[in-house]
């Protein structure tokens, strides 16, 4: 801005206030840390030796200059922390003729810090006891118990290293579930001593495919189906004969 209007060099005597003096920010709304010109405009000149901001930072140090409708005074503030920041304007160092301001926003970027609110506690918060488990109960495993008709196919006559195949019941959905097992054990009349454990091919709950031991002579055995939840009552079969 520019005008033709001469400065004085020299205090023009008394210097009131005329209300017509008006304070001005830019930027209205400045963030900390950010320069705000503060300007004070007037159509009637105010000697610059006495005009006088006063506010909640320092003014520092004020320039004059003539403006399109009378004369205008700057001071360069910069606001410290997040706030309302007012300032007055004193023509002859006594005389408030202006009073306003601005808000001062956080710096860009910054977080706010939350306030602590202390909560009263009126009774102790009491975590209850997880109530025991209890443990499920073994169920218990019936031991195998073989067919009391058509328990064996064939009937009799099976010979040592022959296929044939047994029927009951709880003899374990496999032979490795109850650890299962077969065993001939010679009777009176059988030709051999010693018991032998039977091959086995297949095994269900209810049907056992096995081969008759090589080692056994043709005679009557009792045979017993074993597992881990005990041994079945046996049945006597002749084998190689009927």
């Amino acid at each position: 801005m520019s005008s033709t209007t001469a400065l004085p060099n020299a205090p023009q005597g008394p210097d009131p206030c005329t209300g017509d003096e008006q304070i001005l920010f830019s930027p209205k709304k400045p963030y900390v840390g950010t320069d705000v010109l503060v300007a004070v405009t007037s159509a009637t000149h105010h000697d610059v030796r006495a005009v006088r901001l006063t506010g909640p930072v320092k003014s520092g140090q004020v320039t004059e200059r003539a403006g399109l409708e009378g004369w205008v005074w700057e001071w360069t503030i910069s606001p410290t922390i997040d706030g309302w920041y007012e300032f007055t304007f004193f023509t002859d160092g006594a005389r408030a003729c202006a009073t306003s301001g601005f808000n001062a926003l956080p710096s860009f970027g910054a977080t706010a810090v939350p306030s602590v609110t202390a909560t009263a506690t009126l009774f102790p918060t009491v975590t209850p006891i997880a109530s025991a488990t209890a443990l499920p109960t073994a169920t218990a495993v019936a031991a195998p118990s073989l067919a009391t008709t058509g328990v064996a196919d064939p009937a009799c006559g099976a010979a040592a290293g022959q296929l044939m195949r047994l029927a009951g019941t709880s003899f374990g959905v496999s032979q490795g579930t109850l650890n299962g097992s077969i065993l001939f054990s010679p009777t009176t009349g059988s030709g051999s001593t010693a018991a032998a454990q039977a091959t086995i091919y297949s095994w269900t709950n209810t049907n056992i495919l096995l081969t008759v031991p090589s080692s056994l002579t043709p005679g009557p055995y009792d045979i017993v189906v074993i597992t881990s939840a005990g041994s079945s009552s046996p049945i006597t079969y002749k084998v190689g004969a009927c």
